[in-house]
């Protein structure tokens, strides 16, 4: 199995995340490292479209703002995808994170107009998630039983069960 694997804002390409899928077994790992703050949500969305479309991953996972981007990729491309704790609405979480790029605010609206349904994504939700807030929002978006939540999860994979999970459900998220 290849997964495309994307991190979070100020995270790195070996996140918490990529670790849980290597010790799940996944065969094939790809995990770019973007830096939020000097590339453009559109830049980053370029590279992420002809990673895609050169690599074919299986499916793709997201954390945070990697999220909102395997999300995105779900629904443009119709891949299965894997959400911890997505920024589903970075124009609202990265201001109060102190992010000031008010054109890179813009873009990620403008994407973010992709997004619609989710039917082939699943998230894990850390329901002391003290970073992203509005995990309603993100079951509105997924079907009725693709979300596990996490009561004492908080928005780092590190307060996540991540391997247990992918060892319980991994056939369900990947298919």
């Amino acid at each position: 199995m290849k997964i495309l694997n994307i991190h979070g804002y100020g995270g790195s390409p070996e996140n918490g995340f990529y670790h849980a899928l290597r010790e799940y077994g996944v065969s094939e790992i790809i995990s770019p490292g973007f830096d939020y703050d000097r590339q453009s949500p559109g830049a980053v969305w370029i590279q992420l479209n002809a990673l895609f479309d050169r690599e074919q991953p299986d499916a793709v996972t997201g954390s945070s703002l990697g999220g909102y981007y395997a999300a995105l990729l779900s629904a443009v491309k119709g891949i299965r995808a894997l959400l911890v704790n997505p920024c589903l609405i970075p124009q609202l979480t990265l201001p109060r994170l102190g992010f000031r790029e008010r054109s890179f605010i813009r873009e990620y609206m403008q994407l973010g107009a992709h997004l619609g349904v989710l039917k082939n994504a699943y998230a894990i939700l850390g329901g002391q998630d003290d970073v992203v807030d509005y995990h309603d929002f993100t079951r509105f978006l997924l079907p009725e039983g693709h979300c596990i939540i996490v009561p004492d999860g908080g928005h780092r994979g590190s307060s996540l069960p991540l391997t247990d999970l992918l060892r319980s459900y991994g056939d369900t998220f990947f298919g």
